[in-house]
């Protein structure tokens, strides 16, 4: 109860018409994700995890990578050819903005297959807490997917990001998603008892190291999602950061 619903849009009415283009992007990005040349994959971890047959399964073909690429890359203002365009995207602070940081009529927006793809080659970066030489640097457009946080077998309950907002760089699109825990059971005895993990995501300004001020959060309570779309200050430096929450 309470979650956020559409995630995605597409400028079409029938569902008929509007799954099968959300599926094609979904199989485009899986498929670029399977090209070692395409898509870098850093992550000190595991890049290569295993399903439960014991297939390999590359990172960068994830569910959680293919929907979080889908939901930063949508676009929240739209020019379409036809008459069916958003205009007034998060619009009532009471009305149209969800905690997790969506809109509750078109969720992250309308699908924009150009944006996800880009996001997805941008390739992986790692947070500083899973690779310090790399001072938690990330680019333009990109990735992390981080098999091991929240705490738990010594792993990270944090991860941090930093950028400098460039002359073009007006905007910031984030979405952080992750699975719930579903038991599962055993294969003649199914167990669907889910556990909901808690994680929420933060932009801070860091242009004053010694004076860091929150800029935006996304703290949805009922979602396994979390997202940004904040304005940013050219020239100034900025920083990301994941959490797991305490309780």
């Amino acid at each position: 109860s309470g979650r956020t619903c559409p995630l995605l849009v597409v400028p079409t009415s029938p569902t008929s018409y509007t799954a099968p283009v959300v599926a094609a992007a979904c199989t485009l990005l899986v498929e670029t994700g399977t090209d070692a040349e395409l898509v870098a994959l850093t992550d000190p971890v595991d890049t290569t995890p295993h399903d439960r047959d014991g297939n390999t399964i590359r990172m960068a073909t994830t569910s959680p990578l293919v929907k979080a690429v889908l939901l930063a890359g949508a676009e929240r203002v739209t020019q379409n050819s036809t008459d069916a365009d958003i205009t007034d995207y998060r619009s009532d602070a009471v009305d149209y903005q969800t905690e997790n940081g969506l809109d509750p009529r078109y969720g992250a927006g309308q699908l924009n297959i150009y944006n996800s793809y880009h996001i997805l080659v941008g390739g992986e970066f790692d947070s500083l807490e899973d690779d310090a030489t790399g001072n938690g640097m990330i680019d333009d457009f990109g990735f992390d997917v981080d098999p091991s946080f929240g705490g738990e077998n010594d792993s990270n309950r944090e991860a941090c990001y930093c950028f400098t907002a460039g002359e073009g760089h007006r905007r910031l699109y984030a979405s952080l998603v992750w699975h719930l825990a579903v038991d599962g059971g055993t294969i003649l005895n199914w167990d669907g008892t889910a556990e909901l993990y808690d994680l929420d995501l933060y932009l801070y300004d860091i242009t004053n190291v010694g004076a860091p001020v929150r800029v935006a959060v996304s703290e949805g309570r009922v979602e396994n999602n979390e997202n940004l779309w904040t304005p940013l200050v050219p020239g100034r430096s900025y920083l990301l950061k994941v959490t797991a929450a305490e309780d």
